[in-house]
């Protein structure tokens, strides 16, 4: 895991996204890498977070609570994540000519860097909840990402964001409902 790296490519998604994805785009990464290096450690850092802001800022020291929360957001994200990329390799093909697995896990972990930023100052401070409307730059990301990544034609650029969001969004609700159903929280 490269620190630099991460902080680089959110850095650059959020003030240049059109250049980051040209970048994207030229790059040979592995989907296991993008994995590794990028999702896994931010979602283990928004899951660190959402532990810290439970346990120390919530007012109810309660270690357990904290811990099971904190265990959920990450399966639920991770497991978002993933689903949702392997989701986008199976419709894209309606929508873009060009891609593969590499280029669908690409697609989804790098338009979603607002949503995992927003989501680890939120989950540390809950106080700042409002953060959490920065998740809609992802919308702009996914995009984006669309020209550069995927070569969508513009005809077909409405329809697959709202599907991919859709599904995103709805697989994380799902993941989480179903892991308090298992684990009350």
């Amino acid at each position: 895991m490269e620190i630099q790296f991460i902080l680089h490519r959110v850095k650059n998604m959020i003030i240049a996204p059109s250049a980051e994805w040209e970048k994207i785009a030229a790059e040979d990464t592995d989907h296991v890498d993008i994995v590794k290096n990028f999702v896994l450690p931010i979602v283990v850092i928004s899951a660190i977070a959402k532990f810290l802001g439970l346990f120390l800022f919530s007012g109810t020291f309660l270690f357990v609570h904290s811990l099971v929360q904190s265990v959920s957001h990450f399966i639920s994200v991770f497991a978002g994540f993933y689903l949702t990329s392997l989701f986008v390799l199976q419709v894209a093909p309606s929508f873009a000519p060009q891609i593969d697995k590499n280029t669908s896990f690409k697609y989804i972990a790098y338009s979603l860097i607002p949503y995992f930023a927003s989501t680890i100052l939120s989950n540390l401070f809950q106080s700042l909840l409002f953060l959490q409307l920065f998740y809609l730059y992802s919308i702009f990301l996914l995009w984006q990402g669309l020209d550069s990544l995927l070569k969508t034609p513009d005809s077909k650029k409405l329809g697959f964001i709202a599907v991919v969001i859709l599904v995103l969004f709805l697989l994380i609700l799902a993941i989480d409902e179903t892991i308090e159903m298992i684990i009350p929280l």
